[in-house]
């Protein structure tokens, strides 16, 4: 046998064995699944009024109520004077309810600081307690009036702040 004929035996018999030892060949297949998500809008709180205790006679000392329908009261010696009308805190939630997104609102209040010492701010009340859609909030609060308060404007205030759950 000729070098050319063993070589050209030899080529091939590799080849056969290479493919018989090769996987067989199946059909294939997939399938494909789309992701999404939906991003909802941010909850915004903004305010648009803000708490008015109006003008006050400090007395013996006492407090003020000031109610989310803008109506004033008082205990102990203060005296409420005309002037100033009183007026509620108002805050209006924008919330984005897709797919059932519920939230709440907290309230926290700095005291009134001023000439004097500090009006202690309490009994943060607001009219409704909304849990989904938009909402327009009234918010009334109580101040603590030292006997002898010091004249002059003292100034705190209420933040509102709405969080999904």
């Amino acid at each position: 046998m000729s070098r050319l004929n063993v070589s050209s035996r030899i080529f091939a018999l590799t080849a056969v064995a290479m493919l018989s030892l090769a996987a067989p060949a199946f059909a294939a297949d997939n399938a494909t699944a789309t992701a999404s998500a939906n991003i909802i809008t941010p909850i915004a709180v903004t305010s648009d009024q803000n708490l008015v205790f109006g003008n006050l006679l400090a007395g013996s000392g006492g407090t003020v109520t000031v109610s989310p329908l803008d109506a004033r009261s008082k205990s102990g010696g203060v005296t409420l004077l005309s002037g100033t009308s009183p007026k509620a805190a108002h805050f209006h939630v924008a919330a984005d309810t897709t797919g059932g997104a519920t939230y709440a609102v907290a309230y926290t209040k700095t005291d009134l600081s001023g000439p004097g010492p500090a009006l202690a701010l309490s009994a943060i009340t607001p009219d409704v307690t909304p849990t989904s859609g938009d909402a327009d909030i009234k918010v009334g609060a109580t101040i603590t009036i030292a006997s002898g308060q010091a004249a002059g404007t003292y100034s705190g205030s209420v933040t509102a702040t709405a969080t999904y759950n």
